[in-house]
């Protein structure tokens, strides 16, 4: 018999929240799991930054975890992505940083063990 992979199925994790200001996601569990994907749906004119943060003692304290690049909101409805490969954080969230305008996003995780 074979073993079966760990699997986080896609699922959305956040509906509507504001980009009028900075915005810190819902923590998701992860550990166990090796590649984890965020994807970002957003309408209005929103500028600013995409990152994602880890934490190592069950929430209490959050650090950026370093991306080859940071997604941006240039002023327009899109959709992001961030891919984390093999964070050794259990809990990530997403946070937005706002710099002007509004709009309002959607944020859906998935996530599969190697």
């Amino acid at each position: 018999m074979g073993s079966s992979k760990s699997v986080l199925f896609p699922f959305k994790q956040v509906t509507g929240a504001s980009m009028a200001s900075t915005y810190y996601g819902p923590s998701q569990n992860v550990q166990f799991l090796d590649n984890v994907y965020f994807t970002i749906n957003f309408t209005g004119t929103p500028t600013g930054t995409f990152g994602v943060q880890g934490s190592g003692d069950g929430g209490n304290n959050w650090q950026f975890i370093k991306l080859n690049t940071n997604p941006v909101a240039s002023g327009a409805a899109d959709t992001v992505g961030i891919e984390i490969n093999q964070a050794p954080m259990p809990l990530l969230r997403v946070v937005y940083t706002a710099i002007s305008g509004t709009g309002l996003m959607d944020i859906y995780c998935s996530a599969k063990e190697i």
